[in-house]
């Protein structure tokens, strides 16, 4: 199961509801929180919204614009007041002041972690130089099947988990048989960026798609400023096979829109729709059907 909190929803400029942009992902079965962005203020969302600094294993800065890093400098101070051991820092590049404080990583277009549980990967974008997209995904689970483990007992579950195999009369009876993968969970951030269609031949599918929506379908003005509209959203959600589309970096020219008035300008969707608030909790649960059931809380 994975867990997606929205600190920050806000495009450059934040309003009363929506602050500067930062998600959080955990990985419930390790309880890692991989923190992407860290918008001004960030580390006031992550008190207020109860994540716990000690758990934030790393941060991603997805490119250098300002709104989406310099709650960096607040953030890393306050783990240095309370000696606090930082977390794993990955740039795109340097950043003034800041990147000589600490150890950090450069993204780059590939795997950037392979833990246990899951595996992120960075993509380019099309926005500034060195721009960069997410992809978090969690490893896939051994699950039984159950009608062929009916005769198995305590000591058979030992032996498979120990030694892949167990001996029942005259069968030896491996885990394979008996067992599948099912697969993990698939999460594309896009960060900042321009629809970017040719993006399907390099990332393929994603079971969620948390793109960039800063206007509504004003589409020269989003191709101006290099974002994207929230119906481009949709269609990169539609080529990437989603089974969930959620709509962050607003622009604050519609905070008097409700989320519904917003999902109707993107038109009709086999895909649900989702628009991010800052608080707002998606949690992420692979159903043995292969579909994806999630749960929001705000």
């Amino acid at each position: 199961m994975i867990e997606i909190q929205f600190l920050g929803t806000s495009s450059g400029i934040p309003s009363l509801t929506r602050n500067f942009p930062s998600i959080s992902i955990k990985d419930l079965r390790s309880g890692d929180i991989n923190l992407f962005d860290v918008g001004e203020g960030t580390q006031r969302q992550i008190l207020r919204y109860g994540l716990g600094l000690g758990k934030i294993r790393r941060i991603f800065i997805s490119h250098l614009h300002i709104d989406h890093f310099l709650g960096l400098y607040g953030l890393v101070e306050t783990y240095k007041v309370y000696g606090i051991e930082l977390p794993e820092i990955y740039l795109p590049d340097r950043i003034p002041y800041i990147a000589s404080e600490f150890p950090f990583k450069f993204i780059r277009a590939r795997t950037l972690v392979d833990s246990e549980n899951y595996r992120i990967d960075a993509f380019r974008v099309k926005h500034m130089k060195n721009s960069y997209g997410f992809v978090f995904e969690s490893k896939g689970i051994r699950k039984f099947i159950p009608e062929r483990i009916k005769e198995l007992n305590d000591r058979d579950f030992i032996n498979l988990k120990s030694k892949g195999y167990t001996i029942k009369g005259d069968n030896i009876v491996k885990i394979d048989e008996i067992t599948y993968i099912q697969a993990g969970i698939r999460i594309l951030y896009t960060g900042d960026s321009m629809f970017y269609p040719d993006l399907v031949n390099i990332i393929e599918h994603a079971d969620v798609v948390i793109h960039d929506s800063t206007f509504l379908d004003e589409d020269k003005e989003a191709k101006d400023k290099k974002h994207s509209t929230a119906l481009q959203a949709r269609e990169m959600a539609r080529l990437l096979g989603a089974k969930l589309l959620i709509l962050t970096h607003i622009s604050n020219k519609y905070e008097s829109w409700r989320d519904e008035d917003i999902t109707s300008k993107v038109g009709n969707s086999d895909i649900p729709i989702v628009v991010a608030r800052d608080g707002m909790k998606i949690t992420l649960k692979r159903m043995d059907s292969g579909n994806i059931e999630y749960n929001i809380k705000i």
